[in-house]
């Protein structure tokens, strides 16, 4: 833009024509110049090539030049008409030379026009820069260099690509993926090689699998290649592999996925670390064509890959990774898997790289594996159990003062979870037998674990502990399903102000009783509280009841006398009032009460409800039962729909039906009898609903008087 000559172009006076939003027009070597003003103060200059469609603005408050679009420069947005902008011409004059200098020789909008070129010019702009990007994209990566000649054996060798004896249908005989060699089947006793079976190429004399089910086996397998591009850069090709051996032989497919240019801290230039490009393709028009990115559209991932052995050096000298090529050597030479890309973004931790060589070559090689892995590319810090900053000693890594220990998770090759153990070891002074730690490791147990017991109970303690546990009390739960409800447990005892340094608390003989009772007494404690709430709202209710069932509670004020009964551990009440009901399915959080079809079946003697309770605690609701006049019992729930202490309920029950039985008369008979084709009729509706969730539960609570 040719400031020098616009601004040399004095705009208007400062006295328009015209007063409110208006601007004037002028032409300056071959750009038009918009002069707006407001109140015919001027507050901007947009300027515009109309040759190369080129346009920026002068911003008259600030005196600053600025790449705006018109539509900014004077607040008209783009969903808005131009044909209603605010903005006139000052004169006749300022739109003709306006739409001379524009060569518009029609009605058009001046700022449409003008828009459009904009867009245009953008447009083209984009693309430019994107043909632009492209060709410097294509030239860097054809600077890469080709794959090694050994790649494709390297990583067959490395990944573990077995060779195999393909059945050929056409023959019957073996073929062998190695040499392509074809003999028969049978073996020298007479009997056929079967599937899967190991045998060796007669003539190449390569171990193979047979294989007479399937017609080729595949790998995938996923690596990285260090190369030196240039002297100023180096790539880290991150490739995916599949590996398919069929009766034809062995075929290898490589496709680079990733590539990382990494730049050499010498080199000027470049002041990044890196430049991560993604494989991806582009629609032409045509044709998929495949091209490199920065973004990821096709979603690359990095993978735990192997590691080329060749060119590491010269890929990494000078970069910022330099320091990782002597262990990246030492690693590759032994066909390692590793997340090597965590490893090289670990620049937050100057001296993991003496670290990965000191576990590496002290043969922790599970660990070595799990440091990369919790080495995060996007903090580049390692977020895991050692200690990798300023550590000067085995004992300063691994967090523990007895080298007899770490020896024994060398020894053991364990991982972090071990470390953890050891640490626990080291600080409490409690040995950790190797039966123990077996448990342990192979239950995947964690030294979070057992927090809630620490200082009370050796880790031998708790694992003999568990075990018999689980042979008593648990047999369906896991070991650590086993903890969390010991946990469970101490955490209730606590909080009810048990004294959990006692042994007889802490550790209790039968953890399931007694975790399930000081839940129950929980929920009591939570019941009582529950029923205790809102007393004016109670008598609301219960006289809306009332109204709505009319009879209701005479009817439970009738069958009292024949329904209650208690021995020495339970009782059955019948409520006296509807609300009662209410109260005590809010309080065990089940839908009797919450629904007009229990208390319109009280009504038309149906069914009714009753309070099944402890003796020692009549007023605590324990369980709600629904029974039908004759004793059959439809339902019984208690908690949440839980069922607390079933088999000892239902045998109560059973003895309640016979008392039940012998104080019915006839009218209860003929009660009963209407109830139990009701009931027939409701679980047939049931039926042709297919709800099976509820006839389940009917199926499973259903106790007929015998």
């Amino acid at each position: 833009m040719k400031r020098k000559k616009i601004m040399g172009t004095a705009p208007k006076e400062m006295k328009t024509e015209k007063k409110g939003r208006v601007f004037t027009a002028q032409v300056a070597d071959g750009i038009l110049v918009l002069n707006f003003y407001q109140d015919r103060k001027l507050t901007v200059r947009y300027c515009m090539n109309t040759e190369t469609g080129e346009y920026e603005s002068w911003f008259a408050g600030e005196g600053t030049w600025v790449k705006r679009r018109i539509a900014d420069v004077w607040g008209q947005y783009i969903y808005h008409s131009y044909h209603d902008v605010e903005a006139d011409p000052d004169t006749d004059e300022d739109l003709a030379a306006a739409k001379t200098a524009l060569g518009i020789e029609n009605g058009l909008n001046v700022f449409c026009v003008i828009e459009n070129r904009e867009y245009r010019r953008n447009a083209e702009m984009r693309s430019n820069s994107e043909d632009n990007r492209r060709l410097r994209t294509e030239r860097l990566m054809a600077r890469v260099p080709c794959l090694p000649g050994d790649f494709k054996s390297w990583i067959c060798h490395v990944a573990g690509v077995e060779d195999h004896a393909f059945l050929d249908k056409d023959n019957g005989k073996l073929a062998c993926s190695s040499c392509g060699g074809r003999f028969p089947r049978e073996k020298e006793s007479g009997k056929k090689a079967v599937h899967n079976e190991r045998i060796k190429c007669p003539h190449c004399k390569k171990s193979l699998t047979v294989k007479t089910r399937t017609e080729s086996v595949r790998i995938r397998a996923h690596a990285m290649l260090l190369q030196a591009v240039d002297e100023e850069q180096g790539v880290a090709r991150h490739i995916s592999v599949e590996v398919s051996t069929d009766i034809t032989g062995r075929h290898v497919q490589t496709e680079d996925e990733i590539r990382i240019m990494l730049y050499r801290a010498d080199r000027k230039r470049n002041r990044n670390l890196y430049q991560i490009y993604y494989a991806t393709d582009r629609w032409n028009g045509n044709i998929w064509l495949p091209e490199w990115s920065v973004t990821n559209p096709a979603n690359r991932r990095m993978h735990s890959e192997f590691l080329y052995p060749g060119g590491i050096t010269e890929a990494l000298q000078g970069t910022a990774y330099g320091p990782w090529k002597d262990v990246f050597a030492m690693l590759a030479g032994d066909g390692r898997k590793l997340w090597y890309n965590n490893l090289m973004a670990g620049t937050a931790e100057p001296d993991l790289p003496g670290i990965v060589e000191y576990l590496y070559k002290g043969r922790f090689y599970r660990l070595v594996e799990e440091v990369a892995e919790h080495t995060w590319i996007h903090s580049g810090s390692y977020h895991g159990i050692l200690d990798t900053a300023n550590a000067e000693s085995a004992e300063d890594i691994f967090g523990i003062e007895d080298r007899q220990k770490i020896n024994r998770i060398r020894d053991r090759n364990g991982g972090e979870d071990m470390v953890e153990w050891m640490q626990l070891s080291d600080r409490t002074g409690k040995k950790i037998p190797d039966g123990t730690l077996d448990w342990i490791m192979s239950f995947d147990i964690r030294t979070k674990d057992i927090d809630f017991i620490s200082g009370r109970m050796s880790p031998q303690q708790v694992m003999n502990y568990v075990k018999k546990q689980k042979e008593t009390e648990y047999p369906e739960l896991t070991e650590k399903e086993i903890l969390s409800q010991w946990a469970d447990y101490l955490r209730m005892c606590m909080a009810a102000g048990k004294d959990t340094a006692d042994e007889m608390v802490y550790r209790p003989r039968q953890l399931k009783r007694r975790h399930d009772e000081i839940v129950e007494e929980r929920n009591r404690l939570q019941i009582l509280e529950d029923m205790q709430r809102d007393e004016e709202g109670r008598k609301r209710a219960a006289q809306e009841l009332n109204e709505r069932f009319p009879g209701a509670e005479a009817v439970l004020k009738e069958i009292a006398p024949k329904l209650s009964y208690e021995n020495g551990q339970f009782r059955i009440v019948v409520p006296e009032r509807l609300f009662d009901i209410v109260t005590e399915g809010q309080a065990l959080h089940h839908c009797v009460g919450s629904s007009d079809r229990y208390f319109d079946r009280i009504m038309q003697r149906e069914t009714y409800i009753c309070f099944l309770r402890r003796v020692e605690e009549p007023e605590v609701p324990y369980y709600t039962i629904e029974v039908e006049p004759g004793g059959t019992v439809r339902q019984h729930r208690s908690r949440y729909d839980e069922e607390p202490n079933l088999e000892e309920i239902r045998g109560f029950l059973k003895e309640w039906q016979q008392v039940v039985k012998r104080r019915m008369d006839k009218k209860d008979k003929r009660y009963a009898d209407t109830s139990r084709k009701k009931r027939e009729e409701n679980i047939e509706e049931l039926r042709q609903q297919n709800n099976i969730r509820v006839l389940q539960g009917l199926k499973e609570d259903f106790m007929e008087v015998i």
